[in-house]
């Protein structure tokens, strides 16, 4: 899933780069980054 999310996260800005790039590092938080994607 992770690499089909890269393609579509080149699209967005830099800031949700790097909110993907804490989904990656912080999978126990994958929740929160949810919550937080959906804010964005």
């Amino acid at each position: 899933m992770t690499q089909a999310q890269e393609p579509a996260c080149e699209q967005v800005p830099k800031i949700h780069k790097t909110v993907f790039k804490i989904r990656f590092d912080m999978p126990l938080n994958i929740t929160v980054s949810d919550n937080v994607f959906g804010f964005l």
